[in-house]
Order: structure tokens, then sequence, then C-alpha cells
């Protein structure tokens, strides 16, 4: 394990990064191509370089004829005679030339040879997207300049209607030219509206909603069960699925390490790549108050509950819960008639030699009877 981290985590290799890029890679153009270089270090087979390939310079054909190719990158095709999958890369020259020793990691749900760009169906939206932003720069400028507007030429002599073509032309918020004695400007009142934000927002949206499938369990209004955590939930289970697809290709990646260098077959390369989890410390807590209150679960229990949760505890032993206990007993809450028990001593010790006290000595002695639990066998003196 020790090995295959260091062959991994090598300045030359840098798995971490490069699956990271492979993502990217097979959102945008379909395929992540690589070319693994594994040759000898000493008496250990190892993985020396790991070199990306970049997809955009598979985008012209090769000398093989093919009926079966990526319709994005044509250099990726099935040659019919052998079978094979070939990979052809345009060169610095302007030539195109076949690539041997091609690692290619594509998204599994795709069926199309070197599969399909993951960002297809967004392309119109982003189109609309640019042109929406295009139209808001438009009028911030053509609003910042006085809003739209014609000039009126008068009797035009000489390049009087030139003249009025080049201000319309460069008219913009930072620019501003002196008008001629015989024109005029005319504003048509064209107010400034908000429908390109609008359509920026909506597309925006449309953007966000694609790559997460939260929104099929929501509704207009609130989500479906009152709550986020479904929503979040769902989103967590679709990138950890994603996740799991880059771990195979990983293996695939590493395997020949595993064989070359003469290890059982009961040995197997494990690839995790960690997950976000929901936070769910809020439910936790709440649960080990629900258990304290209902007296369902123990001091233990509700600690490792709450250790879960995030807090540094562990299990106490006989001794330990022992002691927490008569910690917590000096400030365990007064019942309601011990409370009353203690005001009514209270008023009792204000002034014992006050004769007007609100509470007679009788009284005073009921209440804290009734408090601890115990009857008086000494009859009072009615006088008292």
């Amino acid at each position: 394990t020790s090995a295959l981290e260091d062959m991994a985590a090598s300045d030359t290799v840098q798995l971490d990064y490069a699956l990271q890029r492979a993502w990217r890679d097979v959102a945008e153009y379909g395929p992540s191509l690589h070319n693994p270089v594994l040759d000898y270090e000493g008496s250990e087979y190892r993985l020396q370089k790991l070199r990306r390939l970049p997809p955009e310079s598979f985008s012209r054909a090769g000398a093989t004829y093919s009926t079966i190719k990526n319709r994005i990158l044509p250099g990726i095709c099935l040659n019919t005679t052998s079978n094979q999958v070939e990979y052809w890369q345009s060169q610095s020259s302007g030539g195109v030339k076949k690539i041997e020793n091609v690692f290619m990691i594509t998204d599994p749900l795709s069926g199309e040879l070197g599969g399909t760009p993951f960002i297809v169906p967004i392309v119109p939206i982003v189109t609309m997207l640019n042109f929406s932003w295009q139209g808001q720069l438009q009028k911030v400028n053509r609003f910042g300049a006085g809003g739209i507007f014609f000039l009126k030429v008068t009797n035009p002599k000489g390049d009087d209607r030139q003249y009025a073509q080049t201000i319309l032309r460069n008219m913009e918020k930072n620019t501003a030219f002196q008008l001629r004695e015989n024109m005029e400007v005319v504003n048509l009142g064209i107010n400034e509206s908000g429908s390109a934000l609008e359509t920026i927002t909506e597309l925006g949206m449309q953007i966000r909603q694609f790559f997460s499938p939260a929104s099929l369990i929501s509704k207009d209004g609130t989500l479906i069960g009152g709550s986020s955590g479904p929503e979040f939930e769902l989103y967590m289970a679709y990138v950890g699925g994603t996740q799991r697809w880059l771990e195979r290709a990983c293996r695939r990646l590493l395997n020949p390490w595993l064989v070359a260098n003469g290890y059982a077959p009961r040995y197997r390369i494990a690839v995790d790549i960690p997950s976000p989890t929901v936070d769910k410390s809020e439910l936790l807590i709440n649960l080990a108050k629900a258990g304290y209150e209902t007296r369902s679960m123990s001091t233990n229990e509700r600690r490792e509950v709450l250790a879960l949760a995030g807090a540094p505890l562990k299990p106490l032993d006989e001794e330990g819960l022992e002691t927490l206990e008569h910690e917590y007993e000096g400030a365990a809450p007064l019942s309601p008639l011990m409370q009353k028990a203690e005001t009514v001593a209270k008023v009792m010790n204000a002034d014992p030699l006050d004769p007007y006290s609100v509470v007679d000595k009788k009284t005073a002695k009921e209440v804290v009877n009734a408090a601890l639990g115990v009857s008086s066998t000494k009859e009072e003196d009615p006088g008292a």
C-alpha cells in the first residue's frame, strides 16, 4: 500500500489531479485520454508518468477508414478490420499521427465510442446566455449615453449627414459630441426594462438545475417533505455515483502495476474518493435530548450519539458514571414542591422574631414536610 500510494502521489503522476481533470474532460469532450508510461525502477514495475492528452487534439480523422467514430472527436475511431479502437492525434506540424498506449476514461452510461460530452444539452442555453449578457451590456452602454434617440438634421449641407452618422455609430456612455446648428436630438422615450436580467436569471437557473438532480423531487414553493434535506441527500448520491466510475477507471489504470509486480490474485487495489456527507450533528443532538427526556437511552448511549455529532466523548465505566451522577446531583433542578419549600424557608428566615410573619410556623412546617416526604408525629401548639 505504501509503495502504491508513493507512486500515485509522485510529481510525474499526480493521480489525484489526474482524476479531477478526467471528470472535466469527460464533461466537456466525452473522453479523458492519458498516456501512461510504465517501466522498471530497480526491481519494481512502476507508473513513471501519466501524461494527459488534450481531447481537442483528436478532432481530425486519421488515415483509417471507419464508419464508427466519435462525432465530435473523429480521431477516435474503430478499425473495423482489426476491431481495435484507434487514436489519431493532430500534430504541431499539421499532420495527423496514430498514437499508441492510450488510456481512455468515459462515462459508462454513454453508449457512443469515446463517450458523449456531458454538457451537450446546455450548449444552446449557454449560447442564449452569452447573447443576453451582450444585450445587457449594450443596454447599459446605450442608456448611459441618454437612451435610444435619433438625430434630426435640418437642411443638411456638406458632410452634415456623414457627421450625424458618425455620432450615432460612436455614441456611448463615455463619449460625447458637439452638435451643429442644424442638428437636433430626438429621444424616442423608450425606458429601460429588466427583460435581459430576467432572461439571464432564468437561464442561469436552468444550467444549475442541469448539474443537479435535486429539482426532480422539488415542486413550486416548499420542497416535498418540507425540508431541503432530501434534496441535498439526492445531490450527494449523484456526486457519489460519479465518483464510483472514476474509482473504477483508476483501478483499471493501476492494475498492471499489481500484475507486473507479482502480487497474488487475491490482492486488490482499493480506490476511494471521499464523498461529501450531510451534516447530521443537529439531528444527533436532538436525538440525544429525546433519549434523555423519554428515558429511553442510557448515559453511555447518549454519549455515543453525541460523539457521532462531533463531541469528544467516550463511554464511561461504572466509576465514571457514578462520578458524573454525583457531579450533577447538586445542579439538578428542584421540583415545584421543593421550590415552594425553599421559598417558605427564606420567608421564615427573613425575620424569625416578627410576630406578624406572612407565613406561620405550622403552614411552613407542612410545606417542608410535604417536600421532604416526611410526616410529623408531634402535635403542634395551637397558639404557636
